[in-house]
């Protein structure tokens, strides 16, 4: 079995925790692997990669401070791995990145589409289709604990000092 997090709002993870798997967001404004209109749940497999993935997608100056982490459990069966990735999927706006992950929602060939994370290229992050027949029996599982961003990830280093 494999666990993949997501980071999100706690209203959006406490039990069930469905709302964070919704796609809500990716069906209203898209991302690299979706168009707007479909709908695209996105967790990575590491929580780590998680808060990574997390900041590059929002603004410092609006983090909320209510988040945490659920995470789902899925079957390897269930994931369809990227043979060869489109040309430019790892730049902003990529056409045919999304196209790829497009025709795999709609085809519905698999619950989970494993792809790589741009932010650190030798992890993955996974796409899970909300409108997928399986979703329904899809482990999702809310975090009890709350996390918060440590500061010094903000902090502006003028020198090259470490932390």
């Amino acid at each position: 079995m494999i666990r993949a997090w997501r980071l999100a709002r706690r209203a959006h993870s406490d039990p069930p925790a469905t709302k964070a798997f919704s796609g809500y967001g990716s069906e209203l404004y898209g991302s690299r692997w979706n168009s707007p209109g479909l709908p695209a749940a996105f967790a990575s497999s590491t929580r780590s990669l998680c808060v990574l993935e997390y900041l590059v997608h929002v603004d410092p100056d609006l983090l909320p401070d209510d988040l945490a982490f659920s995470h789902i459990t899925f079957a390897e069966s269930q994931v369809e791995r990227i043979a060869r990735l489109p040309q430019g999927w790892d730049e902003e706006g990529s056409a045919l990145a999304a196209a790829y992950g497009d025709a795999w929602l709609r085809e519905q060939r698999s619950l989970v589409l494993e792809v790589p994370s741009v932010v650190v290229r030798d992890e993955v992050n996974y796409i899970v289709n909300p409108r997928h027949a399986d979703f329904t029996a899809l482990e999702i599982a809310p975090s009890l604990e709350d996390f918060v961003f440590d500061e010094r990830l903000f902090k502006i280093r003028s020198s090259g000092g470490a932390a």
